[in-house]
C-alpha cells in the first residue's frame, strides 16, 4: 500500500503531494524536480510505523509520512 506525503517547494512555495513507497525503507532520500517550477529538490522522507500513531480521536497524531525538501 502506497502512502502520500506533502512538502513545500523551497523555490516556488507551492505545496506538492507525492506518492511514497514504504517498501523502499523508513528513511528515503532522493532528488525530484518540482512539478510546478521544475527546480530540483533533495527530498528526505521519513516513515513512521503505523503502531506509533495513536488511534484516539481526540489526539492530533503526527503524520505517518514526514518530508523535508532542500532546493538544489
Amino acid at each position: 500500500m502506497d502512502d502520500e506525503g506533502t512538502y513545500v517547494c523551497p523555490s516556488c512555495w507551492q505545496e506538492i503531494v507525492i506518492p511514497v513507497d514504504p517498501s523502499q525503507g523508513a528513511l528515503q532520500t532522493y532528488e525530484e524536480d518540482c512539478p510546478v517550477c521544475c527546480h530540483p529538490n533533495l527530498l528526505t522522507i521519513e516513515l513512521r510505523p503505523q503502531s506509533d500513531i495513536p488511534d484516539e480521536a481526540d489526539m492530533d497524531p503526527e503524520p505517518r509520512v514526514r518530508i523535508s525538501a532542500v532546493a538544489q
